[in-house]
């Protein structure tokens, strides 16, 4: 992906793509718009990215990334 998104957009198209899946939990985090590439192979490495930009929380479960706002 190499356009602006909105974090729940890029994350229907992370899941979509992985195993590894995401879960957004607040709304907040869902409509906050993010510019830039991400690689749809890379689920972990988005979350990432997520956490260095700040104000969220992760809980990494079997299968599942769960993301908030902290």
């Amino acid at each position: 992906m190499d356009r602006s998104e909105l974090v729940d957009q890029a994350v229907r198209l992370l899941n979509h793509a992985n195993a590894l899946q995401i879960r957004l939990e607040g709304s907040g985090l869902a409509r906050r718009e993010l510019s830039g590439s991400i690689r749809l192979d890379d689920p972990q490495g988005f979350v990432e990215t997520l956490e260095a930009l700040g104000g969220i929380a992760i809980d990494q479960r079997a299968g599942v990334i769960v993301v908030r706002s902290s």
